[in-house]
């Protein structure tokens, strides 16, 4: 009798072993980054590279005067005003547009949160660069300059960075002791970080 239960747990243990490499292959990372990276798009953004600035006024005035629009219950964006550029500063995600560029409209996507499903604080470096190197993603590795830093209060040293270009648009994931911290996405004709 004892030795029947071993085996039985034996075999439970062999089959959730087995169950779980198998859902770990098959959801993965699943986001479709080349497409999104093409046309511009962070799936969990409101707004797109592209998005017209008057856009995103009539989003912001609808969503204030009315409680509708894409803009979720409790989110506020508010426009921070630069020399060189502007931005909406969204609760997951900055928007900026260079000043005298309007009619291009968003020329730059920072996000602190999700970014085709890679957590801020979580993910790791390698998983995001074998995600993009799956896709058959051309990914250059480096270190950030203080520049790239343009979206923080402070720039950190030694911040490892993950980036891929397709057509215009640039995509950068920088790490921090080999966790996300931020990503940015922008249209390298009409934005220089």
């Amino acid at each position: 009798m004892k030795r029947i239960i071993a085996l039985l747990c034996a075999v439970i243990l062999m089959l959730t072993l087995v169950g779980c490499g198998e859902r770990t292959k098959e959801e993965g990372y699943s986001v479709d980054i080349e497409y999104y990276l093409k046309t511009g798009q962070v799936k969990e953004a409101q707004f797109n590279i592209g998005t017209p600035i008057k856009d995103i006024e009539k989003e912001i005035a609808k969503h204030s005067e009315e409680g509708e629009g894409t803009l979720c219950q409790g989110d506020e964006i508010v426009l921070i005003e630069g020399t060189d550029y502007n931005y909406y500063n969204a609760p997951d995600f900055y928007y900026y547009y260079n000043v005298g560029n309007e009619d291009k409209g968003i020329s730059c996507i920072v996000g602190f949160t999700d970014m085709y499903g890679f957590s801020v604080g979580q993910t790791g470096e390698y998983t995001i660069k074998s995600a993009l190197e799956k896709e058959k993603l051309e990914v250059i590795e480096g270190i950030a300059d203080e520049d790239e830093f343009f979206f923080m209060p402070f720039s950190i040293e030694n911040c490892k960075k993950l980036s891929c270009t397709i057509e215009n648009n640039v995509l950068v994931f920088y790490f921090e002791n080999d966790a996300l911290i931020a990503g940015v996405i922008y249209d390298k004709e009409n934005w220089a970080v």
